[in-house]
């Protein structure tokens, strides 16, 4: 079924919701997959040239505030046996030693003051560090920045990654503030247990994106050169939920927008701003709810406000329902649901439950759900 060509103004109804009954499906290219790692937060991959941040020089590990660069006399980084320089700047590099920051709570300021570093895992065990310069931070391939549960650290400096599979994990009740701006090429997953937040406010442009754990993005933009996964299972997590407020503005570049994939659970919530999906003319991509159809999985996509832009006047793209039709293996129906209460939406190719052409969609008890109150308008290509 297909809802094209409408302009919704008024309360339409409370509540419509689809018996999926079978339909055609569109056959679609299948996306490569990334590689994927496991970890237990936590335990990580820590470096047998772990530093301890060591500001009074002394063994001892105590927080306190510095500068984190490769200066000469500038020996405050603890080996286990005495107080060493930094070795490790750039990007691209295969990283030497990881970084430990702890001691006590506080209000602790870390600048990047002289080169950009590179560190093969970045542990904050401690409230109060803020990080900040114009010198970027860089995590290579698989390596892992954590927080541990209940602290709060603060980047406003660059965030650099590698293009294999950096994650940022937090424990629970962790907050990772970033102000400072995610560099181009990295394809970083954004995990973390149950109460913890990413806050993001600053000019984000990462290749891609895993959204594995709350995260806000409320000032700024987040930039995909490629997909953006909401809830795409991946070290151990399934469920991830992005909010936009306030001026921020979304815009999944290359790829699908994804809410939902491979079973597992993602929430995309509009409550101001500009979220921009299937924009790119060579290769429309679509708002993708419950992407796979795969048992289990429950994409939910809210809007509250703001503006939901799917393509445009002249590139073809809508929300799809069920993006590939074909029904994985047996388990629990998958949900599929979309919720306006006010804001716009602009989907300018329409609102599609299950597929289009070339076969039979099954959704084995599945179900896709739209509920209307407020303002749309759904605009096929003219």
């Amino acid at each position: 079924m297909k809802l094209t060509n409408m302009k919704l103004t008024t309360p339409l109804f409370p509540t419509a919701r689809l018996a999926l009954e079978p339909v055609s499906f569109r056959r679609i290219a299948a996306i490569s997959l990334l590689g994927v790692f496991c970890l237990t937060l936590g335990i990580g991959r820590v470096s047998a040239a772990n530093l301890i941040w060591d500001p009074n020089q002394n063994g001892s590990g105590t927080a306190g505030s510095g500068n984190w660069d490769t200066t000469a006399g500038n020996t405050v980084w603890y080996n286990g046996a005495s107080d060493v320089l930094w070795a490790g700047t750039g990007t691209g590099n295969t990283p030497a030693n990881g970084a430990t920051f702890g001691g006590a709570d506080g209000t602790w300021a870390i600048s990047m003051d002289a080169v950009e570093v590179d560190v093969n895992s970045l542990l904050i065990n401690n409230s109060g560090y803020t990080f900040s310069g114009a010198n970027a931070i860089y995590l290579a391939s698989n390596d892992i920045l954590s927080v541990a549960a209940n602290k709060t650290v603060t980047f406003n400096c660059p965030m650099a990654g590698s293009g294999t599979s950096p994650e940022w994990a937090l424990g629970s009740g962790a907050t990772m503030n970033v102000g400072g701006n995610m560099t181009g090429g990295q394809q970083l997953r954004l995990a973390g247990a149950a109460g913890s937040a990413f806050n993001l406010t600053g000019v984000n442009a990462p290749a891609q994106v895993y959204v594995l754990t709350q995260v806000n993005l409320s000032g700024g933009s987040l930039t995909t050169s490629s997909a953006t996964y909401i809830g795409y299972p991946s070290l151990g997590y399934n469920t991830g939920t992005l909010t936009v407020s306030g001026s921020a503005i979304l815009t999944p570049n290359g790829n699908f927008l994804m809410i939902s994939r491979s079973g597992g659970t993602g929430t995309l919530t509009l409550n101001g701003g500009t979220v921009n999906a299937g924009n790119t003319a060579a290769l429309p991509k679509n708002l993708a709810i419950c992407y796979d159809n795969t048992p289990g999985g429950s994409g939910t996509v809210n809007v509250n406000g703001g503006v939901l832009n799917v393509g445009s006047a002249s590139i073809v793209a809508a929300i799809d329902f069920y993006q590939t039709g074909a029904l994985g293996a047996a388990g629990v129906a998958p949900t599929a649901t979309m919720n306006q209460t006010a804001g716009v939406v602009n989907a300018w190719n329409g609102i599609t439950f299950g597929t289009v052409t070339g076969g039979s969609f099954t959704p084995g008890g599945g179900s896709a759900t739209l509920t209307q109150i407020g303002r749309a308008s759904c605009r096929e290509r003219v």
